[in-house]
C-alpha cells in the first residue's frame, strides 16, 4: 500500500491526520478533491485571520469614535475592548447588547437608546463588525 493510499483510505473512514500526524488533509471544493496541509501553516493562519478580525474591528471602531479622541490616539484607544467584542460576535444580539454596555458602562457615554441617531449608528457598527467576524475568509 502506498502512503496516499493509506492517506485516501484513512479519509475515507473520516480520519483526518496522516500516519505522522503532521500533516492533514480534507475534502476540497470540488467532490472527490482533497487537499494536503500542514498543521504549522494552518494555526498560523487562523492566528493571522484573527489579527486581521482584531485590526478590521479596530478600524470600525477608530472610525465611529464615540468619545472623539484625537486621530493621533483614535487607533489605541479601543483596543481593550475588542476581545470581549469578538467574545459576542456569534450572536448578532449579543454584539449589540456588549457594545451598548461599552459605550453606557465602560466609556461613560450619555447614550440614549430611544434617540434614533444613537440607535442606528450602534447598529451600524455592530452591522460591520458582525460582518467581519462572521465573513469566511478561504
Amino acid at each position: 500500500m502506498l502512503a496516499t493510499d493509506a492517506l485516501v483510505l484513512f479519509f475515507k473512514k473520516g480520519i483526518k491526520e496522516n500516519l505522522w500526524g503532521v500533516s492533514g488533509f480534507y475534502e476540497g471544493k470540488k467532490r472527490g478533491e482533497i487537499r494536503f496541509f500542514n498543521k504549522r501553516e494552518t494555526d498560523l493562519n487562523k492566528y493571522s485571520n484573527m489579527k486581521n478580525i482584531e485590526n478590521e474591528i479596530n478600524n470600525i471602531l477608530a472610525h465611529w469614535n464615540p468619545i472623539n479622541v484625537p486621530d493621533e490616539i483614535v487607533f489605541d484607544e479601543y483596543k481593550s475592548y475588542i476581545p470581549m467584542i469578538v467574545s459576542y460576535g456569534n450572536n448578532r444580539k449579543l454584539l449589540f447588547d456588549c457594545l451598548l454596555d461599552i459605550v453606557i458602562k465602560m466609556i461613560g457615554l450619555d447614550f440614549d437608546i430611544t434617540n434614533e441617531t444613537h440607535f442606528k449608528d450602534l447598529n451600524e457598527v455592530c452591522d460591520e463588525i458582525f460582518f467581519v467576524i462572521h465573513k469566511v475568509n478561504l
